[in-house]
């Protein structure tokens, strides 16, 4: 029973990890492409989605493959896999603070000023300071030795009441916005804004979810203490990790919703309903793509590799197909609701008699 529980949280987590991929990916090009002015703020909130989006890539590319099976790429992998994590909250308080309009306010500057030094004291500590052990050091389960102020490892120091304070002051700007400047600025800010601060609470849970293990993780290090890695502590890190990715993964439906529901990050004047329903597609592309992805990856290990390659191809096309057809119908039916229109006006008769009377008058 323990073993098919494990097949099932593996394929889940492949699963999640794809469909965040994905979704991150989308929405990060949907924001560059279709920005009217790819001002500062546009290219960070495009950019911090891009990043997100090829972080769970690299995520993607680890839970797939069979544990023991590259063991090698590990540290490359468990040094990476942090920066996002560090990143991830400042990016989202900048880009907020820009939406919001409250970064020519000198207490989000002072604010702005503190989380920026203390990002970059992260950033230093990570890829010069050494402050986390090396992937073997993990897998040896011996004490281990962290870099520590007073015996508190220093990264339980900085990173949870950095990534915390970037959270709570994204939401405390969202409370009190700057006015909208923008064209109908107010009504998008409306329609933006729930969405906004449901991911904002939800991204503030996975900050706590991670500041949580880490803090627990380094201390059960530092003491020997690391548990052996058991089919049933195998299940719980997987669940952990489940967890994370999906709480991210609501947080990027949410981010989502609020760009489309008013092109929030995108400069436009009006919202467009086509750009909704390619978000509601690509969502359902997302997901069954993932979830059959994750199948072939989780039950059909054992079948050699190009089977499985020509599987996602085969769905890939469908999917586009799919998608395809669907916006040419809905193509069809905006033609159909515009023509009792035109032909209440008669704008054919005047249309093709304007171009009669220029006809004849060419000819004279």
């Amino acid at each position: 029973m323990s073993t098919i529980l494990l097949y099932l949280l593996d394929w889940s987590i492949i699963a999640i990890s794809f469909f965040n991929t994905i979704i991150l990916l989308w929405l990060g090009l949907t924001v560059l492409f279709n920005a009217e002015r790819r001002v500062a703020g546009t290219w960070v909130a495009g950019g911090g989605l891009l990043l997100g989006g090829l972080f769970f890539a690299g995520h993607s590319a680890v839970v797939g493959r069979v544990i023991g099976t590259f063991e090698a790429e590990m540290e490359l992998w468990w040094r990476i896999g942090w920066l996002p994590f560090l990143a991830g909250p400042y990016l989202w308080y900048l880009v907020i603070a820009w939406y919001t309009g409250v970064l020519h306010l000198w207490r989000h500057r002072i604010w702005l000023l503190i989380v920026s030094l203390l990002g970059l004291s992260a950033l230093v500590l990570l890829v010069l300071g050494d402050p986390l052990p090396s992937y073997d050091e993990v897998v040896g389960r011996a004490a281990a030795s962290v870099f520590a102020l007073g015996g508190i490892p220093i990264a339980i120091l900085i990173y949870p009441v950095y990534s915390l304070l970037c959270i709570v002051l994204a939401l405390a700007a969202l409370r009190r916005p700057a006015p909208s400047t923008r064209f109908m600025g107010e009504l998008a800010r409306r329609r933006a804004f729930p969405w906004l601060i449901a991911a904002s609470a939800v991204l503030l849970l996975v900050s706590l979810a991670v500041g949580s293990a880490a803090t627990w993780f380094l201390l059960q290090l530092m003491s020997g203490a690391l548990p052996g890695l058991t089919l049933g502590a195998l299940a719980l890190l997987i669940g952990f990790d489940l967890v994370v990715a999906g709480l991210i993964a609501v947080a990027a439906i949410m981010i989502g919703q609020a760009i489309v529901s008013y092109e929030v990050f995108t400069g436009k004047a009006l919202p467009r309903g086509g750009l909704q329903r390619h978000w509601r597609r690509s969502l359902i592309f997302a997901a069954g793509y993932s979830a059959l992805i994750a199948v072939s990856l989780t039950f059909l290990y054992g079948i050699d590799a190009i089977y499985r390659l020509l599987l996602a191809t085969v769905l890939m096309t469908f999917f586009v197909a799919l998608l395809s057809w669907r916006s040419y119908a809905d193509r069809e039916r905006s033609i159909e609701q515009l023509r009792p229109f035109i032909r209440s006006q008669q704008l054919f008769d005047r249309l093709f008699a304007h171009t009669a009377q220029g006809d004849r008058k060419s000819v004279v």
